[in-house]
């Protein structure tokens, strides 16, 4: 029996799938995908630790970000991380405009697509920021 099940499923695997559906259109022109633009494609979160970018950096990191198929990027600066002080950029300083620009000018030459989380860090915020009104942690612990 087990041997009949599985030359049955073997075989109805292989057969075209063809069927109808209400309208009359058949299932295979309901499987065509749209045209695989920079909106179709899978797009990413870019953080910018600190902002500490350039432009020789900038493009190359979105070349390898379209050649693996991304649509498009959703910048996050974000400030605070370790590591790369001295070469942070200020937050909409004119030279972080600059890198902006530089970026949304590689975009549109590699064909994708740029968004903006809207303000610096993570959730929405900045060294501007203080204690009182950053975000806050609630640990609970259950106890009998």
């Amino acid at each position: 029996m087990a041997l009949f099940l599985s030359l049955a499923f073997a075989l109805a695997a292989a057969l075209p799938l063809n069927v109808t559906n209400a309208g009359g259109q058949d299932s295979t022109s309901l499987l065509n995908w749209p045209p695989v633009t920079r909106q179709t494609r899978p797009w990413t979160r870019w953080w910018w630790h600190g902002s500490a970018v350039n432009k020789r950096d900038l493009t190359a990191e979105m070349e390898k970000y379209e050649k693996a198929g991304l649509g498009g990027l959703e910048i996050t600066p974000i400030y605070g991380v370790k590591g790369a002080e001295d070469r942070f950029i200020k937050f909409l300083s004119p030279a972080w405009m600059e890198m902006l620009e530089h970026t949304l000018k590689e975009a549109d030459r590699l064909g994708m697509g740029v968004d903006m989380a809207t303000g610096a860090g993570w959730p929405f915020g900045g060294p501007w920021v203080g204690a009182e009104d950053a975000c806050k942690n609630l640990s609970t612990t259950a106890t009998r």
